[in-house]
């Protein structure tokens, strides 16, 4: 019994790393490969199906835009619509208006007006339409929403932060 209690107590030290055997050097983890992997995370490839019609394709993005030429915010689901965020790097504008007097005329935000109009119209939860606006956000501007993802992950993983600072040497963020 004794040596069933000392056999535990150095497993638990060695776990702990005191008497342990030495285990082999870590990798630093290759910074191109973590941007890779982030990339394939957040952002949609091309021609990525969606459950509601159009690709993310040039295509796809004209059918969102042409939804919002069409479609109207209706009363049921306006109130969720202008608490929509669709703020894009290229622009100040933030939610949409709900008698779109005010939206913003650049074809990105009409692209996102369109989507969010249709999606809400469909009977989405306002949670659901915003992940799919942060999705096309994605797909429109991947280089923005890499360097923000990258410098929110590197505020508390150190190896992203690593990888950062490495991409940055080279120029890559």
């Amino acid at each position: 019994m004794a040596l069933v209690g000392l056999a535990l107590t150095l497993t638990s030290c060695g776990a702990q790393g005191r008497g342990s055997l030495p285990h082999a050097p870590t990798a630093t983890p290759d910074p191109l490969r973590i941007l890779d992997d982030v990339r394939k995370e957040l952002i949609p490839s091309e021609g990525s199906p969606t459950d509601y019609g159009p690709s993310f394709t040039s295509e796809g993005y004209e059918v969102l835009r042409q939804w919002n030429d069409v479609l109207r915010p209706a009363a049921i689901w306006a109130d969720d619509y202008v608490r929509l965020d669709i703020q894009l790097p290229c622009c100040e504008a933030i939610h949409p208006y709900e008698d779109e007097s005010q939206n913003c005329g650049c074809g990105h935000h009409q692209a996102l007006y369109g989507l969010g109009k249709r999606l809400l119209q469909s009977g989405a939860r306002v949670n659901e339409v915003q992940a799919e606006v942060g999705r096309w956000r994605a797909f429109m501007f991947p280089r923005e929403t890499l360097q923000a993802e990258m410098e929110r992950r590197a505020l508390s993983d150190p190896a992203i932060r690593q990888a950062l600072d490495e991409l940055r040497q080279q120029g890559v963020c």
